[in-house]
Formats: structure tokens, C-alpha cells, sequence
């Protein structure tokens, strides 16, 4: 599922119908028919409108479009292990976040050359993607940030 799938998705779980979301987020329909179809990308501030207006968090967007693997089967076995991750979405996710490179490497404990490698498209194995994902989709530091700004 890409960014894209991830917006109608969630539109749909909230019943919302295309014309629907787009009046509220004072956007023409088209446009938002665009990002659903990933002919167009949204900027990081119309995923955070989105999110808000559907009722849900930007993670949660960015984490259904994270998900998706490619398919590594009845590949080589030197390659089996290896995933593909989709560069803009994590590029987009680790900046909605606000993590440089370095961060997001700290927290999933690679390195910060491996983060830069996958954001230029390079394969990483398997088990470095689903640290890294972990980061991105269950972010602890952003909930402790968000805390204790409440307190």
C-alpha cells in the first residue's frame, strides 16, 4: 500500500466520500483524487491536514504505506533477505517526524550511512528495514515529547 492507498483507506474507514474530504480541506477533489493515485504527492503539511480532519495521526498514513513489502520469493537466496523500501515515504515519515538521518539511525540502531544508503534506493537487508520501521511507526520518543508538553 502506498501513501496514496493509505489516504483513500482511511477516507473510507471514515466514510467519507472524495468530494467530502476535499471541501474540507479546501482542495478540489481532482487534486485529492491525484494523491490517492499516486499521481501526486501531498506535501507534508496536506498529510498532516488530512490525518486531522479523518481523525487519526499522521503515523498511522505513513505506517500503512510503510507496511508494504515487496515481494523477495522464489528470489535468489542471496537476495531473499533483501527489501526494497519505498524512498519517499520513508523520507516523508522520518521528516514528519522531525529525525535527521543520524536520528532515526541512533534510535534503530543502524548506521547513519545505512539510512542514507535505503534513502537513495539501495536494498538493505530485511531486519534493518523492520528496525527502521519500528522507528518510523512507533516512534516512543514522539509520545514521550508529547507528554510531557502536557504535563
Amino acid at each position: 500500500m502506498g501513501l496514496g492507498e493509505s489516504i483513500k483507506y482511511h477516507r473510507l474507514r471514515a466514510n467519507m466520500s472524495q468530494a467530502d474530504l476535499a471541501k474540507r480541506l479546501y482542495i478540489h477533489k481532482v487534486t485529492l483524487s491525484g494523491y490517492e493515485r499516486n499521481a501526486h504527492n501531498p506535501t507534508k503539511e496536506m498529510v498532516t491536514a488530512i490525518a486531522r480532519t479523518l481523525g487519526i495521526s499522521t503515523q498511522a498514513i505513513y505506517a500503512d504505506a510503510i507496511n508494504e513489502f515487496p515481494d523477495v520469493s522464489g528470489k535468489d537466496w542471496r537476495t531473499q533477505n533483501l527489501v526494497y523500501p519505498d524512498v519517499e515515504i520513508l523520507k516523508r515519515a522520518r521528516l514528519n517526524l522531525d529525525l535527521s538521518q543520524y536520528e532515526l539511525a541512533k534510535r534503530a540502531g543502524v548506521s547513519p550511512q545505512t539510512v542514507k544508503q535505503i534513502e537513495e534506493g539501495r536494498p538493505v537487508y530485511n531486519y534493518t528495514w523492520e528496525a527502521i520501521k519500528q522507528v518510523l511507526c512507533n516512534d516512543p520518543f514522539t509520545k514521550n515529547r508529547t507528554s510531557s508538553v502536557s504535563k
